[in-house]
């Protein structure tokens, strides 16, 4: 004998009434519109990621060309930095944002200058000299496990709360390798930077 099923619905129409996935009208447009929002997010991300890659190779370009003829010596490149500086200053580009493009180090700064030229640079060190020449602050940033990287620092920022052996952040683009005199009679080989100290406008 085959057993009488109770009326009401019907095996299939409970089983999709359970699902979970179409409990009211218009849910599987309302997934179907989320799907395309992420993908729109997405792509949107991408796009936003490739403009900024853009416009820091495009910053780096532009770092390079005001650079050109700038020496590596006893004596600072100054038309050039200073030329660097304002750039930084009236195209609002300040610690962040020197921080996010191409960057070079110490080590291949001083190798071959003119490869690194115009990249930036990271660092966090003891301020040593600080000083304002007009319209810039300049100054000496010790780094390195035994204090053995030596920055000439240049910035158009401001520098409240740093001082002479202030721990600091800096950010700042290659402009070119600067050896001097020191006060125990050698030389010191350094790497000049312009940039910001970090949360200095």
């Amino acid at each position: 004998m085959t057993a009488s099923r109770a009326p009401g619905k019907s095996p299939s129409r409970i089983a999709s009434s359970c699902s979970g996935g179409d409990r009211f009208p218009g849910a599987r447009e309302i997934r179907v519109v989320t799907r395309k929002v992420a993908g729109l997010k997405s792509a949107r991300a991408k796009l936003v990621k490739a403009e900024e890659q853009a416009k820091a190779l495009q910053a780096i370009s532009d770092i390079r060309a005001l650079l050109a003829g700038a020496k590596d010596a006893d004596e600072l490149s100054f038309p050039q930095i200073v030329a660097v500086a304002n750039h930084l200053s009236s195209n609002n580009i300040k610690y962040s944002t020197i921080a996010q493009l191409p960057g070079g180090n110490f080590g291949e700064a001083m190798k071959d200058p003119d490869s690194e030229r115009g990249k930036s640079m990271v660092i966090s060190g003891r301020v040593i000299q600080i000083s304002k020449d007009g319209d810039y602050f300049k100054g000496l940033i010790w780094t390195g496990n035994f204090y053995n990287q030596i920055y000439y620092f240049i910035t158009p920022g401001t520098t409240r709360g740093i001082s002479q052996d202030s721990y600091a952040f800096f950010a700042g683009v290659f402009a070119q390798r600067y050896s001097y005199s020191n006060s125990a009679g050698g030389t010191t080989h350094s790497v000049v930077l312009v940039g910001y100290f970090e949360g200095q406008e």
